[in-house]
């Protein structure tokens, strides 16, 4: 089985993708196709490629490596020829072990065979990674040659609890769930296997992480297999509401489909043994982007619907409230018949004057009414419209935002006000926490109706100056990713595409800390393609928070993409760090990492030093303008999490690259100095005296490795080179009795070197007893 998780791409998958977001027209659109034609298999050489693909970040792979029934030891592998375990039992005579090393050297072909075609058209989706249930390598080699000098994150089966923090880390993985050829010890082949595998403290866990917050596509394995179907089980008896998850197969039967409704995974069929279509929908991915989704008019229904319209002069003469009733219920009348949109359009050119004066609204309006609810003056104004309190039927208060009235003529600007409807429809009876729902909406005239919420949007909460320090930013960061990633994960995929302050509200955010509540407004309620200044509904200090493919009608990536909203939560991020509106495209401009850094140093600094630097990258790989480059929501919110508890619980941090960076913060040599290398985990810096520095913390790691050197350039004392073996001896001693395991090396003719580890579980009481041992050592052996 292939896990993928894809996200950062402006293809298929993203940060939280879909296959319905993957494949257009000619694709997977999160329904199976009429004909068929969609879903395809087929690694060369006729092997099987036990995938399941994910977000641009997991894919669990299962090709040959046996994956054991659950009533049996009947284990499959290939795509035409069933093999069991027994066929691998030894003969008399001969031991398991002899067995094994048979096993192996069959296995061992995968070293040197050309990879099948279907694992490198994966690896060149967005996806995250991989979790396997092979034993060959080909899942590595693969995607060495597809992301050449890129490093793979791998592990066993066995140590997936201890190591689950990659799944949402911005390294590839590959998780062998069922273990390596090299190692015999990590083979699951029986029922008892994988039991003792599921035994290990947290591996069960792991695989509902996966499930629950990735998208997972299975490909060449049965999506109810016990080695992986267990989790979906575990999850859907809770009641959890993760990803819809994806299974390509040949199978259509009746097991299989209602198997697949109770776990939340849609089938993906192809014709039964067709399996080279496979490699057919793995290309289509690669290329496919997503369509526009249409939704039906928005309209206020009446019990009792006139079947023909009075004169136009009549009509005109009526009561503003009578004649949008009216209106809208005859609409309703004639989208119930047959044609009903011809119908419906030829309506709305025959009375085009009665439409436009529904959208009639006194200069002062208090008091008028608009389909029962009694609007309140109100200044309020934003890109779609006004804002209004209103009192509604039931008596309560809410708030009325009428959009204006040239949106009636730009069909663009009207599909998106449909769309953002349905999206806001879906949401509520999704029961989705942290969006405000519609109560009322029409498009004739085009208003919404919602709560109205008592407290500040966060434009104005920061200029309030409730928002000066990281423990409240990353509050809010969190919150807000988690009610974006939520929409995501829906079976409909909502995403927002306008993310920005004002549409981000605090309830109570006047009241204590402690009381507020994050609310989202208006979902896919926005269009920008080609948007200009002069937009409708895109103003000057809104088009900052908008990805280029949004504006750019020559962009060649998809505005239907999760990665979209990563983008706004990034310069959503660094306007609550600065407090300053991004300019439109801001990204592009070579102030932007300079402005970035200001704006994170601006925040009051925390306990925790190495925030704002962190905060820092995140905001800049958020917003980068390759859209396959960017984190999707998932990444964001397991970033922000990790450093918000490092904010809440310092000293109980036990992840290594964290600790590592930290380290750097608390020393005067490296703080802000270092370079930070995201695929190897460590910080860098040589300095102008030629001294080169490594701290690494890979996240796989469980110590903390420094080295320090340096190199003679033919121009010091010679009186210098020769006190080189006691200078680094000197500063072996320094950190040792900080708590390093240190090593030296020292030569009279001119090269340096110290090297140290340190227990991650013994760093986070002392970083700056470490900090400051390092930067002892460092003075130590600086030759001047």
């Amino acid at each position: 089985m292939s896990a993928s998780t894809a996200s950062r791409s402006d293809k298929p998958f993203n940060a939280c993708s879909t296959i319905t977001e993957a494949i257009t027209s000619p694709g997977i659109d999160g329904r199976p196709r009429p004909d068929g034609n969609r879903s395809a298999n087929n690694a060369s050489g006729n092997r099987r490629c036990r995938c399941s693909a994910k977000n641009r970040n997991t894919l669990p792979a299962g090709n040959k490596c046996p994956a054991s029934d659950s009533t049996s030891n009947t284990s499959r592998c290939g795509l035409d020829s069933p093999c069991t375990t027994q066929q691998f039992q030894p003969a008399a005579g001969q031991s398991r072990g002899h067995a094994d090393r048979l096993f192996s050297r069959l296995l061992a072909a995968s070293d040197t065979a050309q990879p099948p075609e279907a694992y490198q058209l994966l690896w060149r989706l967005p996806i995250r990674g991989i979790l396997s249930l092979n034993l060959d390598s080909f899942v590595k080699r693969s995607h060495s040659l597809v992301h050449p000098g890129d490093e793979l994150k791998s592990f066993l089966g066995r140590d997936a609890a201890r190591l689950s923090r990659f799944v949402h880390s911005p390294h590839h993985f590959l998780y062998q769930l069922h273990g390596t050829n090299d190692d015999y010890s990590s083979w699951v082949f029986t029922k008892t296997d994988l039991d003792s595998l599921y035994e290990i403290s947290g591996y069960a866990e792991f695989l509902e992480l996966v499930f629950n917050t990735c998208t997972v596509l299975y490909l060449g394995i049965s999506a109810h297999d016990l080695a992986i179907g267990s989790p979906l089980l575990r999850l859907r008896d809770r009641g959890n509401d993760g990803p819809t998850h994806y299974w390509v197969t040949d199978r259509d039967d009746a097991d299989s489909r209602k198997w697949a409704a109770s776990c939340g995974v849609r089938l993906v069929n192809y014709p039964s043994g067709r399996h080279s279509y496979v490699l057919e929908l793995l290309d289509r991915l690669g290329a496919a982007v997503a369509p526009e989704i249409e939704a039906e008019p928005v309209l206020i229904a009446s019990p009792n619907p006139p079947t023909e319209l009075p004169q136009i002069g009549t009509l005109l003469s009526l009561p503003l409230d009578e004649l949008r009733l009216i209106l809208n219920a005859h609409a309703c009348h004639l989208l119930a018949q047959e044609g009903g949109i011809e119908l419906f359009e030829e309506f709305l050119d025959e009375y085009e004057e009665a439409i436009d004066r529904a959208w009639f609204m006194p200069r002062k309006v208090e008091g008028t009414t608009l389909f029962g609810y009694t609007l309140q003056d109100s200044n309020l104004a934003g890109a779609f419209g006004r804002v209004f309190p209103a009192i509604g039927p039931d008596g309560n208060l809410c708030a009325l935002k009428l959009l204006r009235r040239e949106i009636r003529t730009n069909l663009p600007l009207l599909r998106s006000y449909r769309r953002g409807v349905r999206a806001m429809q879906v949401l509520a009876e999704r029961g989705v926490r942290g969006m405000v729902a519609y109560q009322q909406a029409s498009e004739i005239p085009a208003f919404v109706t919602m709560e109205w919420i008592d407290g500040p949007n966060l434009a104005v909460a920061k200029s309030a100056r409730l928002l000066q320090d990281w423990d409240g930013i990353l509050w809010i960061t969190v919150e807000l990713c988690s009610i974006i990633r939520r929409a995501h994960a829906l079976p409909e995929r909502v995403l927002h595409r306008d993310l920005r302050p004002a549409n981000v509200m605090l309830r109570n955010g006047w009241s204590s800390r402690a009381d507020w509540e994050l609310l989202v407004l208006d979902f896919d309620l926005s269009t920008y393609k080609g948007a200009e200044e002069k937009s409708v509904l895109a103003e000057r200090s809104v088009l900052g928070y908008l990805a280029p493919e949004q504006v750019d009608p020559r962009s060649r990536f998809s505005s239907r993409s999760s990665l979209v909203d990563s983008f706004g939560i990034g310069m959503t991020l660094y306007f609550l760090c600065g407090g300053e509106e991004p300019k439109a495209n801001f990204e592009q401009s070579a102030q932007f990492e300079r402005s970035v850094r200001s704006a994170t140093r601006s925040v009051d600094e925390p306990f925790w030093r190495s925030v704002p630097r962190r905060i820092e990258r995140l905001i800049l790989s958020a917003t980068r303008e390759q859209q396959s480059q960017r984190p999707d929501v998932s990444q964001l919110l397991h970033e922000v999490q990790r450093l918000k508890s490092c904010i809440d619980d310092p000293d109980g941090v036990m992840e290594a690259d964290l600790l590592c960076e930290e380290l750097c913060a608390r020393s005067e040599v490296l703080h802000d100095k270092y370079e930070w290398q995201e695929e190897l985990d460590c910080a860098t810096r040589e300095t102008a005296q030629g001294m080169s520095i490594k701290l690494s913390g890979p996240l796989e790691g469980d110590d903390l490795n420094l080295a320090i050197s340096w190199t003679a350039r033919g121009t010091e004392v010679y009186g210098a080179l020769r006190s080189i073996p006691d200078r680094v001896d000197r500063a072996a001693s320094i950190l040792r009795k900080a708590g390093w395991q240190a090593s030296a090396a020292g030569r009279p003719q001119g090269t340096l070197r110290l090297e140290a580890h340190i227990a991650i579980d013994s760093v986070a009481a002392k970083l700056d007893d470490l900090g400051k041992s390092l930067d002892q050592a460092v003075s130590v052996m600086t030759l001047h």
